[in-house]
């Protein structure tokens, strides 16, 4: 069913190879390939969940409390008195189009059973100690098929290691490799597939060599996903940011009194809450006191997400659901760009702010830091090659930490109108140290910003730290 082939396998880089033939440390910040969407199109609507009466007063909505977590409750506001002509309640509790998503998504992926047989095999035993419960469990695999790599994201990782292979002029005896990758199935598989082209592993005919393994540090001690290591200290961050006058007075944070979001919010509001306001995404606390988290807001990554998955398997495809329902065709490129352009000024609000870009970024910028460090001390060592497996919101705050303002500008200007930039699928974020001692970052190939030395990546540093 998956409508990606080998011969069709893309990736976002451009082909050019490192300013020197052998840096002296080269470092790898990596977005998985392509994927499932993390849930299905339904899950944000009330057929999902069972019925709790909130108690609300006026608003006489109604918690949804989630069937798999109990401490997940979503607010929906009472129907509109008028219900959208393009609302698809039918649809939405319809068994077989529901099993047809699923039944899609689970033919598309790459069989998770893969992870246990790769030759790049999964190390958590240094820190096994720090873990909670179950450490061996994938944050994403509690809802198997949804999170997980497609075979086209697995080829698109293969093709980008094979890329960096040949940038880098890649020899095994010459490198000293290591890979650390956030807890999710998705990003560990995509690391396996990475080296797995890296080393040219179905080229190589002596495969008892020993190879890197993938290390998957506990919670605690994650350095590439904050939302993960701290949750409570992100949501507390987060929520400052959305209460400020600069977000809630911006049409591009995605508000609904704003006239640009309009056409969003309607299509939205009919497509998948049939009439119904979605108004917060998760309350942590008992129904009682969960009324002060509410959020009037639209679930933009997950809007977003499916969105991608669209243009990554095919608009029209008849198993997939369609993201705005009956909108057309030239309307659904209007409203897509419109959703990436709020999802893009969302964070750029977040990572602008010194405190969340203190958690995000900069402990990607120390780790870089450290491993330059080390090879500038190590005179004779091996290179250091770093591959850090993570997701879109890393690369994302490494730009942000790094201040690559011109590629993740966006603008309003109706002649230099600029969305902002979202990492696609596979994309990379490069730090090569030059034996000159010069640090170059580069996304997908392409410069970021000027090179610049290590006493002016300790300023940078410096300045981001809090």
């Amino acid at each position: 069913m998956l409508r990606r082939s080998a011969s069709t396998i893309t990736i976002p880089h451009l082909a050019c190879p490192p300013s020197q033939p052998h840096p002296l440390a080269f470092v790898i910040f990596q977005r998985h390939g392509d994927r499932a969407p993390a849930g299905q199109l339904f899950d944000d609507r009330p057929t999902s969940f069972t019925s709790e009466e909130s108690g609300l007063g006026e608003l006489g909505g109604v918690f949804l409390k989630s069937s798999s977590n109990p401490r997940e409750k979503r607010y929906f506001a009472p129907p509109s008195p008028s219900p959208s002509p393009l609302s698809l309640s039918s649809f939405a509790t319809s068994t077989t189009k529901i099993s047809n998503e699923k039944s899609y998504w689970s033919s598309a992926i790459s069989s998770p059973s893969l992870v246990d047989t790769s030759p790049f095999p999964v190390d958590r035993q240094q820190s096994l100690q720090s873990w909670p419960s179950s450490p061996a469990t994938f944050i994403d695999d509690k809802n198997p098929p949804f999170g997980h790599l497609t075979r086209f994201g697995a080829e698109q990782l293969r093709s980008v290691g094979h890329h960096f292979r040949s940038t880098l002029r890649f020899n095994p005896s010459q490198w000293d490799v290591t890979c650390v990758s956030t807890n999710y199935l998705r990003t560990v598989t995509s690391a396996q597939n990475f080296l797995h082209g890296l080393y040219n592993f179905d080229e190589i005919k002596i495969k008892t060599q020993s190879f890197p393994k993938i290390e998957i540090r506990p919670p605690a001690s994650c350095t590439l996903n904050a939302y993960d290591r701290d949750p409570k200290l992100m949501k507390s961050l987060v929520k400052a940011v959305k209460e400020s006058a600069l977000w809630t007075e911006s049409p591009d944070t995605g508000g609904r009194k704003h006239e640009e979001n309009s056409e969003v919010w309607q299509a939205v509001l009919a497509r998948f809450f049939d009439g119904r306001e979605f108004l917060s995404e998760k309350h942590d606390g008992d129904a009682a006191d969960a009324d002060d988290d509410v959020d009037v807001d639209v679930h933009w990554m997950h809007l977003f997400d499916h969105i991608t998955s669209q243009e990554y398997h095919g608009d029209g495809n008849k198993l997939l659901p369609s993201i705005f329902g009956n909108v057309p065709q030239g309307q659904f490129g209007k409203l897509a760009s419109r959703v990436k352009k709020v999802l893009n000024t969302r964070f750029k609000l977040w990572y602008e702010d010194s405190r969340i870009i203190g958690q995000v970024g900069v402990p990607c910028l120390v780790e870089v830091r450290d491993v330059f460090e080390k090879a500038i001390n190590e005179e004779n060592g091996l290179p250091p090659l770093w591959l850090f497996s993570a997701h879109d919101v890393t690369l994302l705050s490494v730009l942000y930490a790094i201040k690559a303002d011109e590629l993740l500008e966006i603008s309003n200007e109706k002649k230099k109108e600029k969305e902002g930039f979202w990492p696609p699928y596979a994309s990379s974020v490069t730090f090569e140290l030059s034996r000159d001692l010069l640090v170059t970052v580069k996304c997908n190939g392409r410069n970021v910003r000027s090179p610049f030395s290590i006493a002016e990546f300790d300023e940078m540093l410096n300045k981001v730290k809090i």
